[in-house]
C-alpha cells in the first residue's frame, strides 16, 4: 500500500500572537472627563465675564445718578441765588424810590430806622447770598469728585474691557483644544473598533485553523494506526511461510 505523506502544522496548534496597538476604554474616558473639566472651566469664565459686565453697568448707572444729582442741585442753588440777588436788587430800588417819593420831611430817628431796616435786610440778603455761594462750592467740589471719580472709573473698565477680552481670547483657545480633543477622542474610538473587527476576524480564522489542524492530526493518527496494523499482518505471514 502506497504511504501517504501529510504534512501537520509546523508551528504547534496556536497561531502567532498578534499585537495591535490600540486606545483601551480607559483612556477615552480620561479624555471625555478631560472635556468635561474643559467644559467646567469655561462655563466659569463665562460666568466671570457675565459679571465683569454686570458690575461695569450698575457702576456706570451709579456714578451717572451721581453726576446728575449734584448737577441738580448745582443748578437748583445757582436759580435759587439769582432768584434772592434779582429780589434783594428790586427791594433796594423800591426803597429808594419811596424815599425819592415822599414829600414830607422825615425826622432823623425815622430815618435811622429805615436806614437800620434797610442795612439789617441787605445784611440777612447778603448772609443768604455767601451761604449759597459757599454751597455752590461745596456742589463744585463734590462735582470735581464724581468727575474724578468718573475718570477713574472709565480706567476701570478699560481694564475690565482688556480683561474681559483676554478671557474671551481664553474661551476661543479653550474651545478650540476641546473641539481637537472631541476629534481626537472620535478617531481613537473609530481605531478601537477597527482593531476590535480585526481581531474578531483574526479570533475566526485562529478558531478555524485549529480546528482544520485538529482533523488532520486525528486523520494522520488513524492512517498510521492503519499502516501499523498492516505491518504486522506482513510480518505474521512472512513468518508462517518459512516455518512451512
Amino acid at each position: 500500500m502506497e504511504e501517504q505523506q501529510v504534512n501537520p502544522v509546523t508551528n504547534g496548534d496556536k497561531p502567532e500572537e498578534i499585537v495591535i496597538e490600540s486606545a483601551t476604554p480607559q483612556d477615552i474616558e480620561i479624555k471625555v472627563d478631560g472635556n468635561t473639566e474643559m467644559s467646567v472651566r469655561e462655563k466659569e469664565l463665562l460666568d466671570t465675564v457675565f459679571q465683569l459686565e454686570s458690575d461695569k453697568s450698575a457702576l456706570i448707572e451709579e456714578t451717572r445718578t451721581k453726576l446728575s444729582q449734584a448737577k441738580k442741585e448745582y443748578e437748583d442753588c445757582r436759580q435759587e441765588n439769582e432768584r434772592l440777588k434779582k429780589k434783594n436788587t428790586q427791594l433796594e430800588q423800591t426803597l429808594i424810590q419811596k424815599e425819592a417819593q415822599s414829600t414830607e420831611p422825615k425826622s432823623k430817628k425815622e430815618q435811622d430806622e429805615l436806614l437800620l431796616k434797610a442795612k439789617t435786610l441787605l445784611f440777612e440778603k447778603t448772609k443768604v447770598c455767601k451761604q449759597q455761594e459757599q454751597h455752590i462750592a461745596v456742589l463744585k467740589t463734590q462735582v470735581d469728585s464724581v468727575k474724578e471719580v468718573l475718570a477713574v472709573t472709565k480706567e476701570m473698565l478699560n481694564l475690565r474691557n482688556t480683561e474681559s477680552d483676554h478671557i474671551q481670547e481664553r474661551l476661543k483657545t479653550i474651545e478650540t483644544c476641546r473641539q481637537a480633543e472631541k476629534e481626537r477622542t472620535a478617531l481613537l474610538e473609530r481605531k478601537l473598533e477597527i482593531s476590535q473587527e480585526a481581531y474578531k476576524k483574526l479570533r475566526q480564522e485562529y478558531d478555524c485553523q485549529s480546528s482544520l489542524n485538529k482533523e488532520l492530526k486525528i486523520n494522520y493518527l488513524l492512517k498510521i494506526q492503519l499502516l501499523t496494523d498492516e505491518l504486522e499482518k506482513a510480518k505474521g505471514g512472512t513468518v508462517a511461510e518459512v516455518k512451512q
